[in-house]
Parts: C-alpha cells; sequence; structure tokens
C-alpha cells in the first residue's frame, strides 16, 4: 500500500481567527512547494504556541528535515507559519500536535 505524503503546517494560536490562521498555513504550504516541491496529498492543520514554533524549527533542524516557514509582513516579521513533510523520524512528535479547531 503507497502512503500518500502528509505535509504538516504548523501554524501560531494566537492568530486573531481562524481565517486569518488559515491565510497563514496557505502561504507556509506555497513557499514549501515552492522550496520543495510536493506531490498533492494530506494537509494537516495544527495549532502551537509562538515558543512551541520555535521549538518544531530547531527539532526539525536537528533531524535534517526541510521545512519552510512564512514570515509575516503585517506582524512585525514575526514567523506565523511553518510547513513540513511528515517524514517517518517525525512521527512520534507530530502525534502530539493540537489540530486546529473549526469554529
Amino acid at each position: 500500500m503507497i502512503m500518500e505524503p502528509k505535509l504538516y503546517v504548523l501554524i501560531r494560536e494566537d492568530l486573531p481567527d481562524m481565517a486569518y490562521k488559515a491565510v497563514q498555513g496557505g502561504h507556509a504550504v506555497a513557499q514549501y512547494v515552492n522550496e520543495y516541491g510536493w506531490k498533492n496529498g494530506t494537509l494537516i492543520y495544527a495549532e502551537v504556541s509562538p515558543y512551541s514554533m520555535r521549538k518544531w524549527m530547531s527539532k526539525l533542524d536537528s533531524r535534517y528535515a526541510p521545512y519552510s516557514k512564512f514570515v509575516e509582513p503585517d506582524w512585525n516579521e514575526q514567523i506565523t507559519a511553518i510547513a513540513f513533510e511528515g517524514w517517518d523520524v517525525l512521527i512520534p512528535l507530530v502525534k502530539r500536535l493540537k489540530l486546529m479547531k473549526g469554529y
């Protein structure tokens, strides 16, 4: 059985509303596709704290896992979302993510 590719999108939980979060996540996905390519598959949107976002980038760096970050000009150049593929080595980490809630 062929597993479809999963792209994880981590979005800051302190952004103002669901629509804004979805847009920031979309920017991170577009940037990932432009930088690394990606065969369309499952998108998994999760919310993390700004502190957790930095920890995730460190975890990805330490595992040499490619990721894209989106820096929002309207938020003083802060990172609002990151996107990465769910490599096998990351599976234990992504299982703990809090999925983005629909309101």
